[in-house]
């Protein structure tokens, strides 16, 4: 009876360490597939925020009020900006070259082409109203009889 008893214990450990080796195999079977599905999950997530952030990134750079148009605006009122401050400074060159403390439209063509070159403005005086035009940019400022530069 006892060699029946350790054959059955015997056997019985051989069967119980197959059945656990078995069931490790399959936990570890199972976990690395969840593992897999998590890689993939991981993945798709991660290309799917990508996604969003790059389209919000386009529409903050190219919208409406988008960082493009934000850049082209300020660089034009800077031009403008600089333009009126190359008419102003002409201006009181101009006036103060003479002894009239007038503003006459040779001289400030002449004070014009020394600051910005030659053939950059024309001066053109019409009813009173002096008008400088940059070729360039085809914008025109007007000064007044008091020295003072509109757009």
């Amino acid at each position: 009876i006892s060699i029946l008893l350790s054959f059955l214990k015997n056997s019985l450990s051989m069967v119980l360490k197959e059945k656990t080796k078995e069931r490790v195999e399959k936990i570890k079977k199972l976990y690395l597939r969840k593992q897999r599905g998590i890689t993939i999950l991981a993945l798709t997530i991660t290309i799917i925020i990508l996604l969003i952030l790059a389209g919000i990134t386009i529409v903050a750079l190219t919208g409406e009020n988008g960082l493009i148009k934000n850049v082209d605006q300020a660089k034009e009122e800077t031009e403008i900006a600089t333009e009126k401050e190359i008419v102003n400074n002409a201006t009181v060159q101009a006036v103060g070259s003479n002894n009239r403390g007038t503003l006459d439209e040779k001289e400030l063509q002449e004070e014009l082409d020394n600051i910005t070159g030659n053939d950059v403005t024309k001066v053109k005086i019409i009813r009173h109203k002096t008008i400088v035009e940059f070729t360039e940019s085809q914008r025109m400022y007007y000064v007044d009889e008091n020295g003072n530069v509109f757009e």
